[in-house]
């Protein structure tokens, strides 16, 4: 506290001092305009943009609309097929039978025999396929909320990249200011201005640029939550660093047992397996019961009644069976293997968004903790310097150049680090964003 009250005492003795003085606070982030309204990217907040989005986002719905279908289908599977009802009539001849006698009206009812497990197999398939558009939308739900979370992030990246373009934009401006104040005090300073509104005009184009970025990050994030691209939006803040998170083989099970699109391959592999037994079963007879009457038209009595049983052959088609059987197994075959396969992609995965997630909160406190402060430092050392004369301008503009770039690497940082945070918990399947305590994560607060 005391070495910045003398560099304050020191920047108020030089000429035009307060403009000086309004650098220094620029540097120390202490100085700001008008501020908009913020809002962090709490997890709560994340939360309520998701919920937001689930009511509109066209892929949810139309996998809403497969898993009623799917629903429906189990309650459509039939026990009992529906019977058959056959009316005629007979004639005959002279020399044919008495007509009278046997009756010339014939009737008759055949119903077919839920024998053979074939209408169990075919719900068990049925409940199958339900699970599958289940795992489906669910595996379209994770990636919705990751898709609406990385936006987020990268909307307040956008923007602390827009802040810190702003603040050292406004820096040179003071010390623009404070040169020309230079000149008037008949210190030759032109070199110096030269040098500055150059730096100021680069400044000036890449802060148009990153505007144009952040414009592009609303957009995309509106268009995610089916709002009007033109939507405002407060300025978003990045969250704080995450605490390290281990890795274990817990870690590593929770993924392989919950990553959204391996469940959704595992519920394919039971439909498979139910298609197997679906198939294995048509190769039974269709076993029929039926009855038959007669009766006199001409008085309306009856003469006789007949009980039939009828069932299919299909011996006679075995090795067609046997194909049909053969290709639902291979393609259960198939199924499984993607599955393994898929699962040793998880595995990988899993351990590359853990790396990267590591190294970026390695990175980001790095620069949390030494790089950006070191860097104000700089600054301050080097302004004080160069308002004495111990101090050369490029030294200055080094210093500047540096905590620009400390602040942004910063944000970048913890922005890599919780777009893998939203990477893991996708694949950890984990229900809800502020669940990180599953993963054993615990937020550092926010540091000043």
């Amino acid at each position: 506290m005391a070495t910045d009250q003398l560099m304050k005492i020191s920047f108020w003795k030089q000429p035009a001092g307060v403009c000086l003085a309004l650098a220094w606070a620029v540097t120390s982030g202490s100085l700001h305009g008008a501020e908009s309204p913020r809002q962090p990217l709490s997890p709560a907040f994340l939360t309520q943009l998701v919920v937001e989005a689930e009511g509109r986002h066209p892929g949810l719905r139309a996998a809403d609309a497969r898993t009623r279908a799917a629903g429906s289908a189990v309650q459509g599977v039939r026990v009992w097929e529906d019977p058959m009802v056959k009316v005629g009539g007979v004639v005959s001849s002279d020399s044919g039978p008495d007509l009278e006698m046997e009756g010339d009206l014939v009737y008759e009812v055949e119903q077919s025999l839920p024998l053979f497990g074939k209408a169990r197999a075919m719900r068990r398939e049925a409940e199958a396929e339900e699970g599958v558009s289940g795992a489906s939308r669910d595996y379209q739900f994770q990636l919705m909320r990751r898709s609406i979370v990385q936006s987020a992030l990268r909307l307040a990246l956008a923007e602390r990249e827009v802040e810190v373009g702003e603040e050292d934009y406004a820096l040179l401006e003071r010390m623009v200011s404070f040169v020309r104040e230079r000149q008037k005090a008949g210190l030759d300073a032109t070199l110096d201005l030269l040098r500055l509104e150059s730096e100021q005009e680069r400044r000036q184009q890449a802060l148009v640029s990153k505007r144009l970025e952040r414009d592009f990050e609303r957009s995309s994030l509106n268009v995610l939550l089916g709002r009007p691209e033109d939507s405002t939006w407060p300025v978003f803040e990045l969250p704080a660093v995450v605490a390290a998170i281990p890795w274990t083989p817990a870690l590593a099970e929770m993924g392989v047992r919950n990553e959204p699109r391996l469940r959704m391959m595992r519920r394919e592999t039971d439909r498979a397996t139910a298609g197997i037994e679906v198939t294995r079963r048509s190769r039974f007879p269709e076993v029929t019961a039926g009855i038959e009457g007669r009766q006199w038209s001409g008085t309306g009595e009856f003469r006789e009644g007949m009980f039939t049983v009828g069932l299919t052959l299909p011996w006679a088609n075995r090795r067609r069976y046997r194909a049909d059987l053969d290709r639902d197994t291979a393609r259960a075959d198939a199924v499984r293997a993607e599955a393994a396969d898929y699962e040793r992609e998880v595995r990988r995965e899993l351990f590359r968004v853990w790396s990267k997630l590591e190294s970026a909160r390695r990175e980001a406190e790095l620069y949390r903790d030494r790089l950006v402060p070191r860097a104000e430092l700089a600054v301050t050392t080097a302004m004080t310097g160069w308002t004495t004369g111990r101090t050369m301008f490029l030294e200055v503009m080094d210093a500047r150049r540096m905590l620009s770039e400390a602040r942004v690497m910063l944000a970048r940082a913890v922005h890599e680090q919780h777009q893998m945070v939203t990477e893991l918990v996708t694949c950890c399947g984990v229900a809800d964003l502020d669940s990180l305590t599953m993963l054993g994560v615990e937020v550092k607060p926010a540091q000043p």
